[in-house]
């Protein structure tokens, strides 16, 4: 049996990032270094109706802030790709986003 450890934190895009969103992130990222696991980020798409325009590329450049980085891509569901190739294109944390999730 492997003493590795996957982990992720799964925002849902409706806002920005508060706190326990970040307590949350950080603690699952130290869980997965301290085990030579895997931290990675999977935005969820289960409240679609309360989704925030650029809640994503906000969370991403707030958990980047806080020196929070997955070790493997984002994971974006299709509904959550779609509503971002509709968002500004000048938003360069948009386009980061974009480009960790393919």
């Amino acid at each position: 049996m492997s003493d590795t450890v996957r982990t992720r934190y799964a925002p849902s895009p409706t806002g920005f990032m508060h706190i326990g969103g970040l307590y949350q992130a950080l603690i699952a990222k130290k869980v997965a270094n301290q085990t030579e696991g895997v931290f990675f980020l999977r935005i969820e798409d289960t409240d679609q109706k309360r989704e925030v325009k650029n809640a994503v590329s906000g969370i991403v450049k707030s958990l980047q802030e806080f020196g929070i980085e997955p070790d493997e891509e984002v994971k974006l569901p299709d509904s959550v790709k779609n509503v971002l190739k509709v968002e500004e294109k000048d938003d360069t944390q948009l386009q980061k986003a974009i480009e960790m999730a393919k």
